[in-house]
């Protein structure tokens, strides 16, 4: 379902998304690499990445469940404030990677801001029950 096509267009697609996981991680070590003195509740980190990796893997076109992707893009909304732009209709999906990178750019941001004094508890006390049901 997160397919948008074959050939060429999802191999540039794809080169898309990699500069795109690439920059990501880049403003991450940059944004996290401050020298403070911060401790990262392993928990949440796993929680974060994941969520960020079933986004990915749907808009590369990878099998992942509908119902798995919303819950991500739910998980986010909830907890960082920032609404996704993603498009939900006929097709699900950003159909932009400029969107895509824009919503994953906000989210890094927020994670590296608030990664120091959050804990997978305060989260999950913040989100409440935010999934919807099961593929």
């Amino acid at each position: 379902m997160g397919s948008y096509g074959s050939g060429s267009y999802n191999t540039k697609r794809m080169m898309k998304m990699t500069k795109s996981v690439f920059f990501t991680v880049v403003l991450m070590c940059i944004l996290g690499c401050k020298g403070n003195d911060c401790t990262v509740d392993k928990n949440l980190e796993l929680d974060f990445k994941s969520n960020l990796k079933t986004i990915e893997d749907f808009e590369s076109g990878k099998a992942v469940g509908v119902s798995n992707y919303l819950n991500s893009l739910s998980y986010f909304t909830k907890l960082t404030g920032h609404k996704s732009q993603v498009k939900i209709g006929g097709a699900i999906g950003y159909g932009d990677s400029i969107k895509l990178n824009h919503d994953l750019v906000e989210w890094n941001k927020w994670y590296d801001l608030n990664k120091c004094h959050m804990t997978k508890a305060k989260v999950d006390s913040v989100l409440g029950d935010y999934k919807f049901q099961d593929d």
